[in-house]
């Protein structure tokens, strides 16, 4: 292990997460955030990659699931939108996603 590297351990899990900025851009251009994998998810939000993966098994309309997007067969997720999920109560995301289009709507006709 580099001394960029962290190991984390939680329920019989390791994950091993870098913490060197210089790896990952803070900004893409077009000042786009990257994108979350499942295990960079699972650690902000202090649960398992597995908890994850069952998440995402859950229809967007029941309670429990997570809002993401798919790139192909794989699960990524908008660093802003998991952290205003949260702030939001952690709705469906079905909901979530409506309340979110309702606001960019709002502020497209603002201004």
């Amino acid at each position: 292990m580099s001394e960029h590297e962290t190991e984390l351990r939680g329920a019989g899990e390791r994950l091993k997460v870098t913490t060197d900025v210089q790896d990952v851009p803070a900004r893409l251009p077009g000042n786009i955030a990257p994108l979350w994998s499942v295990a960079e998810v699972a650690t902000f939000l202090g649960k398992s990659p597995r908890w994850v993966w069952r998440a995402l098994t859950i229809t967007p309309d029941d309670a429990g699931s997570v809002p993401h997007v798919r790139i192909g067969a794989s699960p990524r997720f908008v660093p802003d939108h998991i952290r205003r999920w949260i702030l939001d109560g952690c709705p469906p995301a079905a909901t979530f996603r409506a309340w979110q289009d309702a606001d960019e709507k709002r502020q497209r006709r603002a201004g």
